[in-house]
């Protein structure tokens, strides 16, 4: 029997269905323990998954951070089919594995 994956989405936005400032300026959305759930959650998982969009408007490590949870570090995968994701972002830091998807459609 095969064993299939399971997909886990999370999302946080404003009660008006926000997720930035009018100006497009991130703000924090979760609370404390949030967080803790958020990281515990990354810890439990063998990746995550986001597009170049993401690195480039939030530079995100998508790291487990040891103030919230305690595990690995899982696979971090980004979709790029253009090749805009630059050197410098925390993704390629090398403090976890890292994936870089180039596939055209």
């Amino acid at each position: 029997m095969a064993v299939r994956p399971r997909v886990i989405i999370k999302a946080a936005m404003s009660v008006d269905g926000k997720i930035a400032l009018p100006d497009g300026k991130g703000v924090r959305l979760s609370n404390e323990e949030d967080l803790r759930r958020v990281h515990r959650l990354r810890a439990a998982v063998d990746a995550i998954l986001v597009g170049v969009g993401t690195v480039l408007k939030d530079d995100p490590k998508l790291t487990v951070k040891s103030e919230y949870a305690k595990g690995r570090n899982p696979l971090r995968v980004v979709l790029d089919s253009d090749g805009k994701i630059p050197d410098s972002a925390h993704v390629l830091d090398g403090s976890a594995s890292s994936i870089v998807s180039r596939h055209e459609t």
